[in-house]
């Protein structure tokens, strides 16, 4: 959907469901409720209400916004996986000989001493 046929399908809503409406389907990144509700200066029961009032008068206009937040957020999950891919990379690059040291060392002692250090009673 095309910005100026969002633009043409929540031309009907009261000015504050259209803010709403607006900024849920409308950014690189789809912000939660509660970053949504902070960057307009709203409560958050606030905007779950004019969430809920479209979809009460305006069906299809609550789904095209549903549809386009569902792209969005799976945008979002891609980033955030991918972004969580590289640091978790990097720690293990970082850390990867400190942690085989380790669990050679851990693998060394005897299965009772082993036992007792993964209960926490063993320094």
């Amino acid at each position: 959907m095309t910005p100026a046929e969002y633009a043409a399908l929540i031309a009907p809503l009261p000015p504050g469901q259209c803010r709403v409406a607006l900024a849920l389907a409308v950014g690189p990144r789809a912000p939660t409720y509660p970053e949504l509700a902070a960057g307009l200066g709203l409560h958050v029961g606030t905007v779950y209400r004019h969430l809920d009032r479209i979809r009460a008068h305006h069906p299809e206009v609550y789904a095209a916004i549903m549809a386009r937040r569902g792209e969005l957020l799976a945008r979002r999950r891609t980033q955030d996986l991918t972004r969580e891919r590289v640091r978790r990379h990097r720690w293990r690059k970082r850390h990867g000989e400190e942690v085989r040291a380790m669990v050679a060392r851990m693998l060394a002692r005897s299965p009772r001493t082993l036992a007792r250090l993964l209960r926490g009673h063993v320094d």
